[in-house]
């Protein structure tokens, strides 16, 4: 009976020799400084790495509704919930640059998600393969895959027919 109680007085003993009682403090401040880091982390993970890959299969969901009203036609673009959740969020986006200047920086574009090296009147895809782009600093144009990064909004109701813009645009680190 004694060796077995031997027993269990060591297992309660930590290695360096103090018993698990007296150790109840610091687990008690390890357990507050781990909820800290995990409040802290969570924060952090809403904020600056709050960044959302906006795929382009992901885009390429939305589509058109047409309407028919005294003045015509009216095309009104239709997002999915997971088009939608993107509005308003810091995305990443990679594609083809297409300019809309003849400018080598580039503060005003579109990216699409094919090459647009053909007449720029008839590029491949539709409206939800392409983003316009408001750049902060110039961006050198280039014919190559680029990915950038800024706040996705989707349009609703854009003159020129399309469907989502990035805003404070820059290269993607």
């Amino acid at each position: 009976m004694n060796a077995l109680a031997n027993n269990v007085r060591l297992n309660t003993k930590s290695p360096l020799g103090a018993s698990l009682g007296s150790l109840t403090p610091v687990w008690r401040s390890l357990g507050l400084v781990l909820a800290v880091l995990l409040i802290a982390t969570a924060a952090l993970s809403q904020t600056a790495w709050a960044q959302h890959e906006a795929s382009w299969e992901t885009l390429m969901q939305a589509s058109f509704e047409e309407t028919s009203t005294p003045e015509g036609l009216v095309w009104t673009p239709v997002f999915p919930s997971e088009v939608e959740q993107l509005d308003g969020r810091s995305v990443q986006v990679a594609g083809y640059m297409i300019p809309l200047s003849f400018e080598k920086e580039q503060t005003h574009f579109l990216i699409s998600a094919y090459p647009g090296d053909g007449c720029f009147f008839h590029l491949p895809g539709g409206p939800n393969s392409v983003v316009e782009v408001k750049a902060d600093r110039g961006m050198d144009f280039t014919y190559d895959t680029i990915a950038i990064t800024g706040q996705l909004e989707l349009l609703h109701d854009d003159p020129w027919g399309l469907m989502y813009r990035l805003l404070n645009a820059k290269p993607a680190e």
